[in-house]
């Protein structure tokens, strides 16, 4: 749930939150030799629970230029264990023409972990949208177990 309210002409000031849960079931056998006792059959149950919060600004002093700075704080949580991360997005968004935007940015998180990002939206055809995006470390908190995540997304919106 959120909201968004343009403050002035130039500036917009944005609040989101959520929270969620999940319940899992983990049934099993332990490979035990059979002289040893074995197998072992092992289960467990895992109740998980989220809060996500983000907050903004966007301030656009022209029509050719706009930047963005948001703030989110994620905190995931069990019986057993917790995560909690802030991580700081700022991005900067240049529209030489009306129909084509240009766009770079970035975050860094609670523990310094960085992302870069470029993108560029499309709008030359009347009722369509088109975005491209690239993210370099798009999973920081991840980058240890699988390597750095290269992120490559499009979108096409079709309106009326």
């Amino acid at each position: 749930m959120g909201a968004l309210v343009a403050l002035s002409k130039d500036w917009l000031f944005a609040l989101m939150g959520g929270a969620g849960w999940s319940y899992a079931d983990t049934g099993g056998r332990v490979a035990v030799p059979t002289d040893l006792g074995g197998p072992e059959k092992i289960s467990f149950s895992t109740f998980t629970r989220s809060i996500n919060l983000r907050t903004g600004v966007g301030w656009r002093p022209s029509e050719k230029v706009s930047a963005y700075l948001d703030w989110e704080y994620y905190r995931l949580w069990n019986d057993e264990d917790s995560v909690s991360v802030g991580r700081a997005f700022g991005g900067v968004e240049y529209m030489p023409w009306r129909a084509l935007a240009l766009r770079v940015g970035g975050s860094v998180d609670t523990v310094g972990k960085t992302t870069a990002s470029a993108g560029i939206g499309f709008y030359g055809v009347k009722h369509l949208l088109f975005e491209l995006a690239y993210v370099y470390n798009a999973f920081p908190e991840i980058r240890q177990e699988f390597g750095v995540a290269h992120l490559v997304s499009s979108s096409i919106v079709i309106f009326y």
